[in-house]
């Protein structure tokens, strides 16, 4: 079973999977990797069907941008200290279209880096 203690960004993994590309590095443990891989192209042989309709279906199934916390908390702070609405509008905007691919937002997909983590939340974020 996959947990999110194994599985750096799912986001990521479950775009990259679905666009046929090597996932297995965002695995903190890539064996898990590994025995759920396994298990998901023996389901996906046994439903059989139609490759692309899989594929639209988990592409209209997991988004490609979500509100990751630390760039929440960059548009805040730049806010509330900078009077600057500029993160909070690119945010905003990348977030308007979060199913679709948008490479030149490609930071807004990256989970945060160990400096970045936002290690307490508000308002439900």
């Amino acid at each position: 079973m996959l947990t999110a203690a194994k599985i750096a960004s799912s986001t990521k993994w479950l775009r990259g999977i679905n666009a046929g590309l090597a996932v297995r590095s965002l695995f903190t443990d890539p064996s898990a990797f590994d025995d759920w891989a396994a298990r998901w192209r023996h389901r996906l042989a046994e439903e059989g069907g139609e490759a692309n309709e899989c594929r639209a279906a988990m592409r209209g199934a997991n988004p490609a941008f979500i509100p990751r916390n630390h760039l929440v908390e960059e548009a805040i702070s730049a806010a509330v200290n900078n009077r600057d609405f500029s993160p909070f509008e690119s945010l905003l905007m990348v977030l308007s279209m979060p199913y679709e691919d948008q490479p030149a937002f490609g930071r807004y997909a990256d989970p945060p880096r160990p400096d970045q983590v936002v290690h307490q939340t508000f308002c439900g974020t």
